[in-house]
């Protein structure tokens, strides 16, 4: 059964020029929506493209709905990760009354009421399972063909090391106009602070300010964490009980993500030799883990092969899932990045 959000949608955008990861924006009234970012690529006219979309203003029947408004299920949904599903740029033939009444023509042999619509339909697998949001009668324009690139900015000269002297200069100012220069050379600079900036012996200052509260604190209090209304005075309720769901996800009792796929027979890496093999493998694995606030991010060199490969020989042994997750905001990511040869050369 999928959740089916499309009769609230007004508009959003959608971005497809990333290989293996598709992002977007989708509004349900002007600056109040989510954000959309999952795996995989879009397919067919719309492969590779971005592009943004809104509903027309004559196809909007009903009055303008504001936050607070909408169905408990739109009013709780949040920031979308997972897979992508289809989506699919179309005309479609629409009722041209209500439901009811269309029903109710129908079951007559009456003829139909219905007119041709551009129709998006947007498909993914997130959190709560497969999402569907069927947006009717929208004007959609690419991004890539009406916003062209600038060019780049000259690129500026270096300047001379020989410029900068022993160091930063302070320039002061007087009341009579005199210019004074004031070297800030540090005379302590190592590599790793080379304009002492921090005291060398900050660590050890840090360790007595925190061996001094454990002192003063009471039996029961010591090793104990303390609440974020201690640690952030003034935060408000609302922000502390998503930062203790958090804390409650991130270091409560988990699991192993393998447990998810107990019911499944997921086939060894082996015996999937071919890209059209390994995706639907792929795509059921994130959609699962989506459901426990899990995301997997692919890098752009992956292919389907080896996006199983890395998720059956490196993430799914690790990674770790909390029966809580599902119902929280905290999403934990591994990345398929961390695992690339192809990225690690990039990044040296």
């Amino acid at each position: 059964m999928a959740t089916r959000i499309g009769d609230y949608v007004i508009g959003g955008e959608i971005y497809g020029g990333r290989k293996n990861c598709v992002l977007g924006w989708i509004e349900f009234s002007p600056g109040w929506g989510f954000r959309l970012e999952v795996g995989g690529n879009l397919s067919g006219e719309l492969a590779g493209r971005d592009f943004r979309f809104k509903v027309r203003e004559e196809s909007r029947t009903e009055p303008q709905l504001l936050p607070g408004e909408f169905p408990d299920l739109i009013e709780g949904f949040d920031n979308q990760i997972g897979v992508i599903g289809d989506v699919v740029f179309q005309v479609r033939k629409v009722p041209t009354v209500p439901m009811d009444e269309f029903m109710e023509i129908s079951k007559s042999g009456g003829e139909l009421p219905v007119a041709e619509k551009d129709c998006l339909y947007l498909e993914w697998y997130g959190q709560s399972g497969r999402v569907v949001a069927e947006v009717i009668d929208v004007e959609l324009e690419f991004i890539d063909e009406d916003e062209p690139e600038a060019d780049p900015p000259e690129a500026l000269p270096l300047p001379d090391e020989s410029d900068f002297g022993d160091g930063p200069e302070i320039t002061i100012v007087g009341e009579d106009g005199s210019v004074e220069r004031v070297s800030d050379s540090p005379d302590e600079a190592t590599d790793d602070d080379p304009y002492g900036l921090f005291d060398p012996d900050m660590e050890q200052a840090i360790q007595h300010s925190l061996e001094a509260d454990d002192a003063d604190a009471g039996p029961a209090e010591k090793g104990q964490p303390r609440s974020w209304s201690e640690v952030i005075p003034g935060i408000d309720p609302e922000t502390e009980a998503l930062y203790e769901q958090w804390d409650e996800v991130l270091h409560g009792p988990q699991e192993l993500a393998t447990s998810l796929f107990d019911s499944i027979q997921l086939p060894p890496v082996a015996s999937v030799i071919s890209d059209e093999q390994a995706w639907p493998l792929v795509a059921a694995i994130m959609g699962r883990l989506a459901t426990c606030s899990v995301a997997f991010d692919m890098c752009e060199h992956a292919t389907p092969l080896t996006a199983y490969r890395c998720l059956m020989e490196d993430v799914l042994p690790i990674a770790k899932v909390s029966p809580l997750a599902g119902a929280s905001k905290c999403v934990v990511h591994y990345s398929m990045w961390e695992y690339c040869p192809e990225c690690a050369a990039e990044m040296e």
